[in-house]
Order: C-alpha cells, then sequence, then structure tokens
C-alpha cells in the first residue's frame, strides 16, 4: 500500500485527514455528491480522498466496519529500573498513567518502517517526556526517559 493510500502520519504533503460518517449520497443534475456528517472543516473545503474506517487506526466508538478485519499484533514492552523509577516518579506527580501509554504506544511498534531494518535505537516525546528505547529480539526496552522543562 503506498503512502497516498495509507493513514500513515509520514506523508509527503500537507493534506489533513478527518473521520467523518457518511451521511447520504445524492445525484443533482448529473453530478454525484456525498453527504459528510461529523466534519471538522470549514464550508468549501475538498475533499481529496476518501478511506474506509477501519477501527484500530480510526478508534470511534459505535462506528463499524465493513473494510478490513485485521488483527493487531503487539511487542512485549520492558523497562530498565531507572525508566521504572521515572515512571513512578513522574505518575505520582502528574496523575498521568506515563507507564501504561508507553506499553500501550511503543507495544505498536511506531518506528517508521523504512527504518526498522537501519536502526535499533529510537524515541519519541509523551507529553513532556522524552522517551528513548531499543529494539531487542522478542520486546522492545524502555532505556531512558528524561524530562523537557
Amino acid at each position: 500500500m503506498g503512502v497516498f493510500a495509507s493513514r500513515s502520519p509520514h506523508r509527503p504533503n500537507h493534506l489533513g485527514m478527518s473521520a467523518v460518517r457518511l451521511a447520504g449520497i445524492r445525484r443533482e443534475k448529473g453530478k454525484l455528491f456525498l453527504d459528510l456528517a461529523g466534519v471538522d472543516l470549514l464550508d468549501g473545503t475538498p475533499v481529496v480522498d476518501i478511506k474506509p474506517y477501519i477501527p484500530y487506526s480510526d478508534c470511534i466508538s459505535g462506528a463499524e466496519d465493513g473494510y478490513t478485519e485485521i488483527k493487531i499484533s503487539t511487542m512485549a514492552v520492558r523497562f530498565t529500573r531507572e525508566a521504572e523509577i521515572f515512571c513512578a516518579r513522574y505518575e505520582q506527580e502528574t496523575g498521568r498513567p506515563l507507564r501504561q501509554l508507553i506499553v500501550e504506544l511503543v507495544g505498536l511498534d511506531p518506528r517508521p518502517p523504512f527504518q526498522k531494518k537501519s536502526r535499533n535505537e529510537f524515541g519519541m516525546w509523551l507529553w513532556d517526556v522524552n522517551i528513548r528505547w531499543r529494539v531487542c529480539e522478542s520486546y522492545f526496552e524502555i532505556q531512558k526517559l528524561t524530562l523537557h522543562e
């Protein structure tokens, strides 16, 4: 599947993406119109592309899927002792479930596909925390967490 056909955040364009509901299809004066509901765009904004709803990436409760039923695989996520201590301290100070979100996000393997074979250390930001992790044979290891102030 090409980058324009995907929902990848790594797109070579500045097009926005919105999840909408198809409220109807109508024909007027020889033209076909799609009636969309739940849009977050201004009147007159062109709709460039339409993709089917996929529950695991669009995540709208109550929406239905008729396109794919792909099961999402996840990787195990382990933390160094230093990272565990950071998470506990951060959660106590902020009330945010940092460790749980790191497991959920990193476990889904957010690495860009073109870097999966060329690198084994990665990083990302979650709130004000810089997360550094490495790829091990059967899991991802969260190595270091630092606070950006």
